[in-house]
């Protein structure tokens, strides 16, 4: 088993803890490589990681969460009996205000229902290297929904039958104020607005314009522009462009969706949630 540590451009003593444990824990059977990325991102950092990795098969970790001890043993296995899927992924515990749920709330591997609500996250999965040819990097213009878009495009890439689950929790998110992600959407509407982007020039480009898939990436903005008004922590200015930006996305997609879409729009601006799991239904 190999373990890379990336530091950050970290302004503590971060990377001599990493030295630290790479000389109390380096063995054959655990090789330890600690690395530095000074271009501030958790992508660059990422990238960096994984073009350091020497392994067949690769799995991430954010700094702020733990995995559980039988985690590896259990992907092991998973690797065993699938030798030739080319993503095992599996479940983890969100952890928020001391209480515990599952997360993602179910299992699949269809992109149209991964933009409704997420089924994959940073460290939800192992992808095996000679599957996909060369591991797909993650894109380091991108500060927020990183990993929202990076399962887009792995998604977009895997056979649905190369894809295995542990419908288990492996992993635990530790869920706060202060974790990497947060919670506040208006601090960082931009860089949010820049994920969907993203995903929709990766849409464009491979020309992937199924009806039901641009639906859901539709939902998807508008989910995001509720958030924002919801809030109502931006400019006046700025909350008129995020009114628009949900009626464009709802414009822009098969008519037969928009009824369903402008129902979603009203329901979320007014506090409603999971309106995903009726869109679902239809995409």
């Amino acid at each position: 088993m190999e373990l890379i540590l990336v530091d950050n451009a970290s302004t503590d003593d971060s990377y001599q803890i990493c030295l630290d444990f790479q000389e109390k824990y380096q063995s054959e059977y655990l090789q330890i490589k600690v690395l530095q990325e000074r271009k501030a991102g958790a992508c660059a950092a990422r990238n960096t990681g994984m073009q350091a990795a020497s392994g067949d098969y690769i799995s991430f970790f954010d700094s702020d969460d733990e995995v559980y001890p039988e985690m590896y043993a259990q992907l092991d296995a998973a690797i065993k009996a699938y030798p030739k899927a080319a993503m095992i992924a599996f479940r983890s515990h969100l952890e928020c205000a001391g209480k515990k749920r599952l997360h993602p709330k179910r299992t699949g591997s269809d992109l149209t229902q991964h933009l409704l609500d997420p089924l994959l996250v940073t460290h939800s999965f192992l992808l095996r290297r000679d599957a996909l040819g060369q591991w797909p990097l993650w894109n380091e213009t991108l500060a927020r929904w990183q990993d929202f878009e990076y399962a887009c495009r792995l998604l977009a890439q895997i056979p649905s039958q190369d894809i295995v689950w542990i419908n288990k929790p492996l992993y635990l998110i530790h869920a706060g104020e202060d974790s990497i992600s947060g919670f506040s959407y208006s601090k960082d509407a931009e860089a949010l607005e820049k994920s969907l982007l993203s995903i929709e020039d990766y849409l464009d480009k491979n020309r992937l314009n199924e009806a039901s898939l641009r639906a859901a990436l539709a939902f998807k903005k508008i989910s995001l522009a509720c958030l924002l008004l919801r809030e109502n922590q931006l400019p006046q200015a700025q909350l008129e462009y995020w009114k628009q930006y949900a009626r464009k996305a709802r414009r822009e997609v098969a008519k037969k969706y928009r009824p369903l879409l402008a129902l979603h729009e009203a329901y979320s601006k007014r506090g409603g949630r999971a309106f995903w799991r009726i869109f679902a239904l239809f995409v």
